[in-house]
């Protein structure tokens, strides 16, 4: 902000430039309106965050293309509508260029946002500001300056570069790709809308094609699901359909053809320009962006700098005609150009077109170059990308194969992580391009496996040597196995024979069922590998399912019943998609077999999971039996099965068998798919032939396993059996509920106990007892007696029965006393229950009235299960409020049940009685049970009532506490009270203080003791730490800091008492204290904290010296802590790539490198000794950083230390930073001899030759050639 410039102005001008770059984003030229845009799932919750006072920033972390961009431009028309000012600004406008051009200051930004009301900054693109130290600390400095001043910020970054941002900074939040069933269908209905015509041939159904193409892997998950890449896919075959087989790489070239090439969106009214081939200028463009080291620099920058690339390609490209080129690249949508700076459509088109214009100079001289800046640099994340892409791009070219081969170990063989999963990267997209040998596999983490595991679905490779590779790590890595089976199910729909071979030469699912059950339970991907397969391999799915089940089973033996029941599931997921496959997996042994397995799982399962079993096993016999009913003989088979069926129902009495059931079952589902015209007799003679049998127990197995299977959806057979069903019910009542007699009456009491069933429909059920509730209308009993039809009168008042309204009303008055009142009462609620939610109004009034007289307080809870049912229930809180004092001042059995209750109906809003009315309610109570209870609830009550004073007083008259001679709580009173009651006071009064302090320094003292004072037990637990770390937290923003570090020094030091696990676990919780803390810490804190930290566990301040090591006050002392951590700081290198501007063998043609940017040097003096000096001064340096580095590395792993200040002294005699220099790296300086000798003998000492003394001795050579070449230079020009 200039002097003269108000912030005012400054606004105005902020304003100005938002609004370009939200034109820039939201400008469709298919689009009058915002139809273009989906609305992201996070988008809501983010909104309603951002008008909440008070919110921490918000770190958007999302991969390239995943809407960053799109979302904040959503989130500022949202929030400008709300009465709002957001302003959205790009974070490169921060940031100078190399003509130290920048759109605005930080300073202005703060000045310009602070001083508007309700402002809230958009800050895009952040992640270009954060490969700089210095950016990145003006960034944070930014964000913690508006967070102080309470103005809400959203900013976006991608994953890797927000790793480098403190983690203190804000709350992140994820922005992964379109979801598949909400955003996904909405992009690909608005994308062909938008661009495919409507007289061209498009699918019936674009979701479900694109959706089909997606799973079979055709079209790979990124470009599905990206929204920028989706977008690109429909606008590069507008106005078609978009073809569906396609990975990213694909589609990138698509776009280079289509867009760069030449244009073909050309029409009669474009300029003749725009037909051009841009490809060279569109890789000069991008060679220029990565030699600047910036993604959106001004146009005069970039120009100036492409002519230099375009030089060295003898190219003699002036300013004029690369201007008429960003203009007709910005009119194809190539690049974008915003107030004067231009960038590429988005960074990883960059990425792509830096690699093509690398690729065209020649793989031999770019590559190497290339590679050895990455592993000169290795966290310079542009570079790194780069690299990745020209690999990519290479490796396609059988040509270069050997150079790119060469290239991708040498990357390797810097062990830096980035480089290898840059490397996994590369191999996925060319599986034939490295061999999976020991060596190779021996040194790659699991999780750099893990990314080359995840990338190879994203590509169209080959998929024999995949799979082969995938068969390898199998074998060698079995700890990857149920990544490795993730993949093969993403790969599967591609080429089902090459991944149904692996399945079997590894026997997949054995090893899976056998050691990995947790992976079958808990993921879908591989009885989604098995879908893919059914169709190609029936024998290999057949013995996958068989291997699953049995190897479940035999582990169900030994295991809990969580596990059991996750077993049975899963089991049951498997069975049912056997049934869906059956025509591909018919078999008559493996039916056999698979009834078996399952009946031995079922022998391990609790009821209610035999039953998911069975109807899965049921699914799969209805599947067998229905088949062949086409078939001329089909008629005669089917009721020889079922004649079968009932003989077994008959024989079996009492004794329940899982096979029969099934059978069963099967029958039900086969019914119900049965609607051929001709089989219509065929229904009604089964149904008769079933409700003709007179064993003991076969009208209930009907009831308890058919009948649903029949009556839950639409099917001739459900007409057909509800006008049975009808007849049995209407003539034969009055008939007792538990024990009826033989005969009719035994059926009528089945029937009742079918319609008895929440899943048949209200309907369904009106229609079989509509002549029933005509000839009884008269009869009062017919809803209120359980011989009669009272089980259904909550299902009668869904459909608005007027009779069992009146029912209802009557059963709401009965006595809690013996007599068939309370029981036809009992039997109404407990169906009630299930069907209150289809009419809350009625059925919730009646439930609790009954509930409330027969003394059963747990229906609340059950009703509370249902969303449905919460307006109903709020209608009667009141009666609520007023039953549970009932309960709580009642007998001494009912307080417990009504304190549960109590807290039950607070958790979900139900009921807010004062904290003076819970304080007169304890006076009353004697259960000690209820009182804890109680106790607990006050002090969950106390935030909500704003009540935290009164409500810790009466908590305060239960016990005292003392933090002398150590901390203590016993109970005030003379009358010993319970443990129970103790421990509930103790936590409900920390609940109280910490969530509403009054006084810091008064209150700590208690907050202390309650959280680290033994139990009533004799335990000592850090349960508390999060209640005492919110009260830190609060005391850091709002009191004194001073107070608040002596008081975390407290917290430390009784945390250190643990063991370690338990102070980790607690360092946690106290994340947004040292937050807090460091915010506000001035540079005379230092001291303080780097004593804390030196006296405490590692353990508990990590959080501490990660957050100085990211704070731009204290990073350069703290270093001396860094070596505390298990992982370095995270900075991220930067830097311009000058050499990039000129071709690697380009030694007479355009302009070297270092004449670009370096003043001290003048090209039309630059003779070829000073080249050459300078490039074998580069190569020695090099080579000398890369001999160091292997030195620390080494020395620091044989002495097993991480200390490099112990290591130095104690083997060198030099300082933490003189040893700590020999890390290639941003902070590598070269050594003298003195040192190189020292660690070379030190070396030889312990087995290792390290060669630095002739490294150093070939560095000061080149150093003197290159002095000499350039004082030479300088006498002759």
């Amino acid at each position: 902000m200039t002097v003269t410039e108000s912030v005012s102005t400054l606004w105005d001008r902020l304003t100005r430039l938002s609004e370009h770059l939200l034109d820039d984003i939201g400008s469709r030229p298919h689009h009058d309106d915002d139809g273009w845009y989906v609305e992201r799932d996070i988008e809501v919750a983010l909104v309603q965050q951002l008008l909440s006072p008070g919110i921490e920033p918000r770190i958007i972390v999302g991969e390239a293309g995943h809407g960053k961009s799109t979302l904040l431009w959503s989130l500022h028309r949202t929030l400008t509508t709300l009465g709002r000012n957001p302003l959205l600004l790009s974070a490169t406008w921060l940031q100078s260029g190399t003509d130290g051009i920048r759109n605005a200051s930080l300073d202005d930004v703060v000045s310009a946002v602070v001083s508007q009301p309700d402002s809230i900054l958009l800050l895009d693109t952040t992640d270009l500001m954060l490969h700089s130290p210095a950016a990145r600390h003006h960034v944070i400095d930014l964000v913690e300056t508006l967070s102080r001043a309470h103005v809400p910020v959203v900013m976006t970054t991608r994953p890797l570069e927000g790793q480098s941002l403190p983690t203190n900074l804000g709350h992140k939040i994820s922005l992964g790709p379109y979801s598949s069933k909400s955003e996904l269908p909405i992009a690909i209905t608005a994308l062909t809308d938008e661009f495919v015509d409507l007289d061209s041939v498009r699918p019936a159904h674009p979701v479900a094609a694109i959706q089909s193409a997606r799973a079979r892997g055709a079209l790979v998950e990124d470009v599905c699901t990206s929204p920028l890449l989706l977008r690109l896919l429909f606008s590069l075959s507008a106005p078609y359909f978009p073809h569906l087989e396609l990975d990213v790489t694909g589609l990138y070239n698509l776009f280079w053809c289509r867009r760069i090439v030449s244009d073909h969106r050309a029409g009669a009214d474009l300029p003749p320009d725009d037909a051009d081939d841009l490809s060279a200028t569109t890789g000069f463009l991008a060679i220029a962006l990565l030699a600047l080291g910036t993604l959106e620099p001004p146009v005069d920058v970039l120009i100036r700098w492409t002519t230099q690339v375009a030089a060295s390609a003898d190219r003699t490209y002036d300013a004029a005609v690369l201007r008429r080129h960003v203009r007709t690249l910005t009119r194809r949508g190539v690049l974008v150009t915003t107030h004067n700076r231009v960038r590429f459509l988005h960074r990883t088109f960059f990425e792509f077109a830096a690699a093509q214009g690398l690729a065209a100079r020649g793989a031999d001289g770019e590559l190497p170059r290339l590679v050895e800046r990455a592993g000169r640099v290795p966290d310079d994340l542009l570079v790194g990308a780069v690299v990745e892409q020209t690999l990519i791009v290479l490796g396609a070219d059988v040509m270069a194969r050997t150079i790119v081969r060469a290239s991708c170990r040498s990357l390797i063989g810097t062990e830096h992580p980035q480089h290898i999963s840059s490397v996994m990267t590369v191999w996925a997209h060319h599986p034939d391009l490295l061999e999976l040998t020991d060596d190779m596999v021996a040194v790659l983490t699991d999780e750099q496996l893990r990314r080359f595991l995840r990338t190879l679905p994203r590509v169209h490779g080959h998929s024999t040597s995949v799979a082969e590779h995938l068969y390898r790590l199998w074998v060698r890595r079995p700890e990857l196995r149920p990544e490795i089976t993730t993949t093969a199910a993403y790969l599967a729909g591609r080429d089902p024979h090459t991944i149904a071979n692996l399945v079997s030469r590894t026997a997949m699912y054995a090893d899976l069922a056998a050691a990995r059950t947790h992976y079958l339970r808990s993921s879908s991907e591989p009885l989604t590998l098995l879908r893919y397969l059914t169709p190609a391999a029936p024998n290999v799915v057949r013995d996958a399912i068989l291997s699953v089940i049995e190897g479940l089973s035999e582990r169900s033996t030994e295991a809990d019943k969580d596990s059991v029941r996750k077993s049975a599931h899963t089991v049951a997921r498997y069975v049912q998609m056997v049934a869906e496959f059956w025509d591909a997996l018919v078999d008559n042994l493996f039916l056999v077999r698979l009834e078996d397995s399952a009946i031995e799982m079922q022998a391990h399962s609790n009821p209610r999971d035999v039953e998911i079993i069975r109807r899965a096993m049921g699914a799969v016999v209805a599947a067998d039996i229905l088949r062949g009913r086409l078939e001329n003989d089909w008629t005669g088979r089917w009721f020889h099965w079922v004649g079968e069926v009932c003989a077994d129902l008959e024989r079996r009495g009492s004794e329940r068998d899982p096979t029969a059931d099934a059978h069963l079952t099967a029958v039900g589902m086969a019914l119900r798919h049965i609607d051929e015209p001709h089989h219509v007799g065929l229904v009604e003679a089964t149904l008769a032939t079933l409700f003709s049998l007179s064993g003991p127990t076969a009208p209930h197995r009907l009831a308890d396993v058919f009948s649903r299977e029949v009556l839950a959806t639409p099917s001739f057979a459900r007409t057909s059996l509800t006008a049975t069903l009808s007849v049995l019910l209407h003539d034969h009542l009055p008939v007792d509920d538990r024990n009826p007699g033989p005969g009719p009456a035994i059926w009528a009491a089945v029937t009742r106990q079918m319609l008895s069933d929440p899943s048949v429909p209200a309907e369904v059920i009106r229609d079989i007892v509509s002549m029933t509730i005509h000839r009884y209308a008269s009869d009062r009993r017919l809803f209120t007696s359980g011989d009669y039809l009272v089980a259904l009168a909550p299902v009668a008042i869904v459909w608005g029965e007027p009779t069992a309204i009146t029912a209802a009303d009557h059963l709401s008055r009965v006595d809690a006393v013996a007599g068939p009142g309370p029981r036809a009462a009992e039997v109404f609620l407990d169906h009630s229950l299930l069907r209150a939610h289809q009419r809350p109004e009625l059925l919730v009034r009646a439930a609790l009235a009954i509930a409330h007289r027969l003394g059963r307080p747990q229906a609340v809870a059950d009703l509370l299960r249902h969303q449905n049912n919460h307006t109903a229930l709020r209608a009667h809180a009141p009666f609520l409020q007023r039953w549970t004092e009932q309960l709580i001042t009642g007998t001494h059995d009912s307080q417990a049940a009504g304190a549960g209750m109590l807290r039950i109906l607070l958790r979900h809003d139900m009921i807010r009685p004062s904290v003076d009315l819970l304080a007169a309610w304890l006076e009353q109570a004697t259960s000690v049970e209820g009182t804890a209870l109680l106790l607990r609830t006050i002090g969950t009550c106390s935030r909500r009532a704003d009540s935290s004073t009164v409500a810790a007083d009466l908590l305060s008259k239960f016990i005292t506490t003392s933090i002398t001679p150590k901390p203590t709580v016993s109970p005030r009173t003379q009358q010993v009270s319970p443990p129970m009651v103790v421990d509930a006071a103790r936590d409900a009064l920390l609940q109280t203080i910490a969530r509403s302090p009054t006084s810091f320094a008064d209150q700590w003292p208690t907050v202390y003791t309650l959280t680290f004072a033994p139990r009533s037990s004799g335990k000592t637990d850090a349960e508390g730490v999060r209640l005492l770390a919110r009260f830190l937290r609060t005391e850091a923003e709002t009191g004194t800091l001073d107070d608040a570090l002596a008081h975390l020094a407290m917290t430390w030091s009784a945390l250190s008492q643990l063991n370690k696990k338990a102070r980790a676990k607690a360092s946690h919780k106290l994340t947004g204290t040292v937050t807090a803390i460091l915010r506000r810490a001035h540079d005379r804190h230092y001291d303080r904290l780097a004593n804390m930290i030196r006296t405490t566990p590692i353990e508990l301040t990590a959080q501490l010296i990660q957050g100085l090591l990211e704070s731009a006050l204290f990073a350069e002392r703290a270093q001396e802590f860094g070596d505390r951590l298990s992982l370095a700081p995270k900075l991220i290198a930067s830097g311009t790539f000058k050499e990039v501007l000129v071709r690697h063998d380009s030694s007479a043609q355009g302009v070297p490198c270092s004449s670009i940017f370096d003043e001290s040097s003048n090209s039309a003096g630059y003779d070829q000794r000073l080249i050459n000096a300078l490039r074998g001064l580069e190569q020695r340096r090099n080579e000398f950083e890369q001999a160091t580095d292997r030195a620390y590395r080494t020395i620091r792993r044989i002495e097993d230390s991480r200390d490099d200040a112990h290591l130095g002294q104690t083997l060198f005699s030099i300082s933490r930073s003189a040893f700590y220099r020999l890390k290639a790296g941003t902070n590598w300086s070269a050594p003298g001899p003195a040192l190189c000798a020292a660690v070379d003998a030190h070396g030889a000492a312990v087995g290792q030759h390290f060669g630095l003394a002739a490294a150093q001795r070939a560095y000061a050579a080149a150093v003197q050639e290159a002095d000499d070449a350039r004082h030479s230079r300088d006498r002759h020009r």
